[in-house]
């Protein structure tokens, strides 16, 4: 008898969860997905290099959601140099920085993006901070990449 008089205040700590948690997810959410554009970088990749035996080289870095869209090898913290090398021998695809961006002959620039550098967005009360910063302007947090591609 106790509990079913007193049913409502039992469901009280669930349904406040709930909607806090649906408040979560429909506002704060979308916000952060658009400072993790692997979707878009993926959909590039895919649509302008179709062949899945050329691997994604990103110059000096390693974002662990890019095997999974880009849907091919990704070879991770290659130095410039070793790019450069790469790309006299095979076609290359990569994810370069401005500096590297200039030591490439004439590549094709496929995107152009802030990805977040400042460790893993797992540590979410950090990304969150630095994705407030980045809304005020300042993107210390983030580093401009180019994607690349060169045949």
């Amino acid at each position: 008898l106790y509990i079913l008089r007193y049913k409502d205040i039992l469901l009280a700590p669930f349904l406040s969860m709930l909607t806090t948690f649906l408040i979560f997810a429909v506002s704060l959410l979308p916000l952060v997905e658009k400072f993790r554009p692997y979707d878009k970088i993926g959909q590039v990749i895919n649509d302008n290099v179709p062949e899945k035996d050329i691997p994604l080289i990103v110059e000096g870095y390693f974002w662990h959601n890019l095997p999974f869209y880009a849907k091919r090898k990704v070879l991770r913290d290659y130095p410039i140099q070793k790019i450069i090398e790469y790309s006299k021998e095979k076609p290359l695809l990569a994810l370069v920085t401005r500096e590297g961006l200039q030591k490439i002959n004439n590549p094709e620039i496929l995107w152009t993006g802030r990805l977040y550098r400042k460790g893993s967005e797992s540590r979410f009360a950090v990304f969150l901070k630095y994705i407030r910063k980045a809304l005020r302007g300042d993107y210390s947090g983030f580093e401009v990449r180019y994607l690349i591609f060169k045949r």
